[in-house]
């Protein structure tokens, strides 16, 4: 029910009907009974809210646009992630490590778009057998990552964790909008791409957050990045979680200024930083 201040009232027999219920009941919020009778008609609304009750409205005393502004998610969001072994660690240590991580997430039922290895195609064909919320998108290697065709930097931050901030890591961290771009041009009649670590539950508790995130959550912006700070500073050096790189939900319609955006600042900054400062 997304409030009754601006409706088109086509049928006649609802009309009526409605009248009835609020001549009856004229205790009651007009919204209130408007939604105790929707499931006797068809009633449509407009996957993206026009009218809406906005902040900036005055004497808006309680404001409730989140509320009102909304876009309908009618289709499931699609979750990009990827693995690639860019630090050659063992068999052993890659099913340890990330493999078993990334099945506690397979096992939450969203629809997964996943971007893996070369040297594991018989893990990519192993898991989307056993789940079938699992798309493969593609196979390949480092070398193959979009941002290696771009004109950028490789000089690493002063300030980092020499042995986990490569090169390598911090290309596939710039990557990721990229890979995001890539499935939302093969799933264009969907409205809704995240992007999320494949060992997020590394870190993560398992709960069915995620879950209400892909199919019943109303969105009201564009973009929903988590972030950690609230001050906004320019570092390229040192690693500024203002930003949480490992989970982001974007509308398809931005996803093309991020790529912009993205490409602009890494092939002008002198250094190769990470995602999440950018």
């Amino acid at each position: 029910m997304l409030g009754g201040h601006a409706i088109l009232y086509i049928n006649s027999n609802y009309i009526n009907y409605l009248r009835n219920e609020l001549i009856t009941k004229p205790t009651y919020y007009n919204d209130v009974v408007m939604s105790q009778i929707q499931d006797k008609f068809n009633i449509y609304c407009n996957q993206e809210s026009y009218f809406y009750q906005g902040f900036e409205y005055p004497n808006n005393l309680n404001p409730n646009e989140n509320a009102t502004k909304i876009i309908l998610n009618n289709k499931p969001v699609i979750f990009v992630t990827a693995f690639i072994n860019i630090n050659n660690s063992s068999l052993e240590d890659v099913i340890k490590n990330y493999f078993y991580y990334f099945e506690k997430l397979a096992e939450t039922g969203i629809q997964i778009a996943l971007f893996l290895d070369k040297l594991y195609i018989d893990y990519g064909e192993t898991i989307t057998k056993k789940y079938n919320n699992i798309t493969i998108i593609r196979y390949l290697t480092k070398e193959e990552l979009h941002i290696n065709k771009l004109k950028i930097s490789n000089v690493l931050p002063k300030i980092r964790n020499t042995k986990k901030d490569t090169e390598d890591y911090l290309k596939l961290m710039n990557n990721k909008i990229y890979f995001v771009d890539e499935v939302s041009k093969l799933y264009n009649n969907h409205n809704w791409f995240s992007w999320i670590d494949f060992r997020i539950y590394h870190i993560l508790p398992v709960n069915n957050k995620l879950n209400k995130i892909s199919s019943t959550f109303n969105f009201s912006y564009n973009t929903y990045f988590p972030g950690a700070l609230i001050n906004k500073k320019y570092l390229v050096d040192t690693i500024n979680w203002r930003f949480l790189g490992g989970f982001f939900v974007v509308n398809k319609n931005k996803i093309k200024d991020l790529v912009k955006e993205n490409k602009k600042i890494l092939e002008e900054l002198f250094i190769l930083t990470w995602e999440v400062n950018i």
